[in-house]
């Protein structure tokens, strides 16, 4: 997994796999 930088919407993120953010 790479990790999350602000340059990257958490929005693509959790498209692309199951990310734990919402729930």
């Amino acid at each position: 997994l790479y990790p999350i930088k602000e340059d990257i919407p958490v929005m693509l993120i959790d498209e692309a796999l199951p990310y734990q953010g919402e729930e």
